[in-house]
């Protein structure tokens, strides 16, 4: 057994349970879709964004965008130029009309794929203490997130990403304990979590369902685990007061909010697979082991995005401390577009809902669109670094939009047509177990052992997309799971489309993996994208949904299958059509 699945083996047995156990709950077989989230393009104009949305959503394929919001006004006859990005960390107060014009822009963009953005906030500051002369200037702070996330809130934005991270000579306020404050670090870290419990709680009022995204949580402590009590090292550690400050904030939490670490350096420097997996569980241990006491009852309300640095991957020269394929050639583009890929889509199975892609020196969108500097050098697009980056992302978030290129793949799926191994009325579900074959041949059922005996499966001939054969699934007061089995020959990559009618529910389904890895199930997480189809000839308006899934090493089998919500009333029939598995790589 090679090194990578010995990590993967502990990580499965020992990780695991707890990484599942503290994302949102699920059915058997199904894990939440993830997203893709987009930092740092360029500063996006907003009106740009409104009047230019999808040429924006088509170069850049993702599921979300940090943004910018910023505004304008007057204070004391003198114009003021009001950053979200850089300002919330200084005690001067705004004006909630200064961000109007953003604000309604966003309100007025009509996004279709860009779903999940969030409003940047850097902690970067200035005049500003942490200790009772500085009260009204915390006062001024928290009214600032609380303008932030409402307006995050009215724009449709899900929360705010907040970068802890600060730099030499472009900020005065910093999370590093200084003695020569006069006081000890136990009262700086009081004082400290009393700042962050005031900051959630305002932002808590407003937004009560934020998301709040941190590049980095308590992650960046990595270190301080090193030492039986990390206590005592966070007086000398460079973000000491940021682990009370988080603490502050979990103390504040609405039930309704989610933490999110970013993870960034474990992201930024992963070369393969199991440096995901070992991030992750790294990262998990870092909250427990930071969070007080007190606040680990709420470490199910904290979930873990991984990160890409794209400029690791595509630039001409390698990054010190960042070489994330130091075996392959910098002008091998083909195999580091390769090697982005597979990373992404680990990154995808080791996060809890988001993941993220940051570069520096790249741009997804002309430069009319986004101004082409990162610094004093200009940089271009990223598919002139690394041709074909965009239609892999693409492939990854939006599969449908990529399955006409491979029409011509041999279909792997089995019984396309539902033909049955026995009448419904004579095959009898067992009761003492979820998951079964059921009467079709080749395909699965899972099913709380409660559901009602009424549940049924009926093969209709010809009355699926564009006449093929349909399953008819009905009665199933729990939902269920309609699946199937594939084998896997060696790692791989899989795109899987199906085709369903269920006006009740359009728009919300998905394709669900597992996969036997090392001997062991599992659910895989992964992205799935539901689009609505023309109307066939009777009217009905079907979707397609599809999704890309990889097979690592190790894999011999994987399940594919559609999700079916619960079926509350005889008339909740849900139809499936027209399976299609193509090996694509």
């Amino acid at each position: 057994m090679n090194n990578w699945l010995r990590v993967a083996l502990t990580f499965l047995c020992g990780v695991m349970p707890m990484l599942w156990a503290e994302s949102v709950p699920r059915m058997a077989g199904r894990a939440p879709s993830r997203k893709i989230i987009l930092l740092n393009s360029g500063v996006v104009p907003l009106s740009s964004l409104r009047q230019n949305v999808r040429e924006y959503e088509d170069k850049a394929p993702f599921s979300g965008i940090v943004l910018h919001l910023n505004g304008q006004g007057e204070r004391d006859g003198k114009k003021v130029v009001a950053s979200a990005a850089y300002d919330v960390f200084n005690p001067e107060p705004w004006q909630r009309e200064w961000f109007q014009k953003d604000v309604d822009d966003l309100k007025n963009t009509d996004f279709q794929r860009f779903t999940d953005n969030f409003i940047i906030v850097s902690c970067r500051g200035r005049n500003l203490g942490w200790f009772e002369d500085s009260d009204q200037a915390w006062d001024v702070v928290s009214q600032k997130f609380a303008m932030v996330a409402g307006m995050a809130r009215e724009a449709g934005c899900v929360g705010i990403c907040l970068d802890p991270e600060f730099y030499t000579g472009q900020t005065d306020f910093s999370f590093t304990y200084d003695p020569a404050c006069g006081r000890s670090f136990d009262a700086a870290w009081d004082m400290a979590a009393v700042r962050g419990q005031q900051v959630a709680t305002a932002i808590g009022k407003e937004f009560p369902a934020i998301k709040l995204f941190m590049l980095f949580g308590f992650s960046l402590g990595d270190n301080l685990l090193q030492n039986s009590d990390p206590y005592p090292a966070m007086a000398t550690h460079r973000y000491g007061l940021w682990f009370a400050f988080l603490n502050g904030m979990y103390s504040a939490m609405t039930p309704q909010m989610v933490f999110i670490d970013g993870n960034e350096t474990a992201g930024y420097t992963a070369r393969h697979e199991q440096d995901y997996i070992a991030g992750t569980a790294h990262c998990f241990r870092c909250t427990r082991a930071l969070l007080t006491p007190g606040n680990r009852a709420r470490m199910p309300q904290s979930q873990i995005a991984a990160s890409i640095y794209l400029d690791a991957y595509f630039l001409e020269r390698r990054i010190p401390n960042y070489d994330v394929a130091p075996e392959l050639a910098l002008e091998d583009k083909p195999a580091r577009v390769r090697l982005f890929t597979s990373n992404l889509l680990a990154a995808c199975r080791w996060s809890s809902e988001y993941v993220w892609v940051y570069g520096e020196q790249g741009r997804w969108w002309r430069q009319e669109l986004v101004p082409w500097i990162w610094g004093k050098e200009k940089v271009r697009l990223w598919d002139d670094f690394a041709p074909g980056l965009t239609e892999t992302i693409r492939l990854v978030c939006y599969p449908n939009d990529s399955a006409q290129r491979y029409d011509g793949q041999p279909n792997l799926a089995h019984n396309t047509s539902f033909d049955y191994i026995k009448d419904h009325d004579q095959f009898e579900p067992p009761a003492d177990r979820s998951y079964y074959l059921c009467e079709i041949d080749k395909w699965r059922v899972y099913r709380p052992t409660a559901t009602q005996p009424t549940a049924k499966l009926s093969v209709l001939p010809q009355a699926g997309w564009k006449g093929a054969h349909a399953v008819a699934i009905s009665g199933y007061d729990y939902g269920m799971g309609f699946s199937q089995l594939i084998a896997v020959s060696g790692p791989g990559r899989y795109l899987v489309t199906m085709r369903y009618y269920a006006p009740k529910v359009a728009g919300n389904s998905r394709i669900s993996f597992s996969q036997k890895l090392l001997g062991k199930w599992q659910a895989v997480t992964t992205f799935s994208q539901d689009i609505p189809l023309p109307p066939d000839a009777d009217g009905r308006v079907w979707h397609t949904v599809s999704a890309l899934y990889e097979a690592v090493e190790g894999v011999d089998y994987f399940t594919y299958g559609i999700s079916v919500p619960s079926q509350a009333t005889s008339d909740d029939v849900f139809l499936v059509s027209s399976p299609a598995v193509k090996r694509i790589d």
